[in-house]
């Protein structure tokens, strides 16, 4: 697998794609959906794993969704031990030296980033409730170390539950922008313009 389809898998593993492991084989694929207004970034996204022999994209029509999934391989397997060590998504600490393309950035704001605007701040923010406090500590780590980009994590409560989010600080907007930018979709420019 390539530095480059492994990062697109990162990003997207941090978002909305999940693996799946196949038996005892020690194999697993890629699989991800999306809603059918997102068409085009699902278009772009199996592009960058076209070294996976994805499926061609299907549609869910009574659910408004589109889907696609990769080959069953041992270096996704691989990738699953680390991301699913006990079958619960987690966020290895190998993250903090293997996502390191700015793609991988990218993806991962375009499937769970949200841009809050108001007239006295322009933040970029990822839902990142599925992980604890640490797990988040960890990615804002990663962030630093990769990106040189500042960040924090803060409690939100939805549903009577608390969860957590990123907060990209205001003084990396800038950097975070130009790094995402060159890969951000059509359906998702809404995300970098303030």
């Amino acid at each position: 697998m390539t530095k480059q389809t492994k990062n697109a898998i990162i990003g997207t593993l941090l978002g909305d794609g999940w693996l799946e492991k196949q038996s005892n084989s020690g194999k697993a694929l890629f699989r991800i959906k999306a809603r059918s207004d997102k068409l085009a970034y699902l278009k772009w996204l199996r592009g960058k794993l076209i070294k996976l022999n994805p499926s061609p994209i299907k549609q869910i029509k009574a659910a408004n969704q589109c889907y696609f999934y990769t080959e069953t391989r041992k270096d996704i397997g691989d990738m699953y031990s680390q991301f699913y060590p006990n079958g619960v998504k987690v966020v290895p600490k190998a993250l903090l030296h293997e996502m390191n393309h700015p793609m991988s950035l990218a993806i991962w704001y375009q499937e769970d980033g949200t841009l809050d605007r108001s007239s006295n701040h322009f933040n970029a923010l990822f839902a990142t409730h599925c992980f604890s406090y640490s797990k988040c500590q960890l990615l804002v780590r990663v962030l630093k170390r990769q990106y040189n980009l500042d960040a924090s994590v803060h409690k939100t409560t939805g549903r009577g539950k608390q969860y957590y989010r990123i907060y990209i600080l205001a003084k990396s907007m800038p950097r975070f922008i130009k790094l995402v930018t060159p890969y951000i979709q059509k359906p998702f420019h809404y995300k970098i313009t303030n």
